[in-house]
């Protein structure tokens, strides 16, 4: 009942725009409900995909740019860290796993029969089981603070939430 794609800038629009523009400007989703004819479009959209049973969406959303440091303070924090050449193995490890945060992103799972949608964030890794009944994900976050491996159950209502296992160090990754 569902078909959904992924829309690009407008060429003109692109080409008429300046670099900072050009930056913010993403691809979108819009879906289309081939029963009624109703499209709903979402911006910033940078992937989707439908659950086996039909009855789910799930979209990454493009990372805030607005959240993002400016240039001068990355500078800056580049330049502390070259200044501390004797870095602990610890600290190395820790610097390592902060790239999982600036690598997370956000997915927003919606029901498609309703329009519900819930946001997720600070996502890494994500995967919906084949039955569609359940969506396990896992959280990394610089703060440390939600890290863990959860599960929603797609077939109750309001999607509730299970914390399989929770560790503010740990990583979760490859989920199938």
């Amino acid at each position: 009942n569902w078909l959904g794609t992924l829309v690009a800038p407008d060429a003109l629009e692109l080409e008429k725009a300046n670099k900072k523009k050009k930056k913010e400007m993403k691809t979108s989703l819009t879906l289309l409900n081939t029963t009624t004819g109703e499209t709903v479009a979402r911006e910033k959209v940078k992937s989707f995909a439908f659950s086996r049973d039909s009855k789910w969406l799930i979209y990454q959303l493009f990372k805030d740019t607005k959240k993002k440091k400016d240039k001068k303070k990355k500078k800056e924090e580049k330049q502390k860290e070259v200044e501390k050449k004797a870095v602990e193995k610890k600290e190395t490890d820790k610097k390592e796993k902060d790239k999982w945060a600036e690598k997370s992103f956000t997915i927003v799972l919606h029901n498609l029969a309703s329009g519900e949608e819930v946001k997720l964030e600070n996502i890494i890794y994500y995967a919906l089981d084949p039955s569609s009944r359940f969506l396990v994900y896992s959280v990394y976050e610089k703060e440390k603070k939600g890290n863990g491996l959860f599960v929603r159950e797609l077939k109750k209502p309001g999607t509730p939430v299970r914390k399989i296992h929770a560790e503010p160090e740990a990583l979760y990754t490859n989920l199938k």
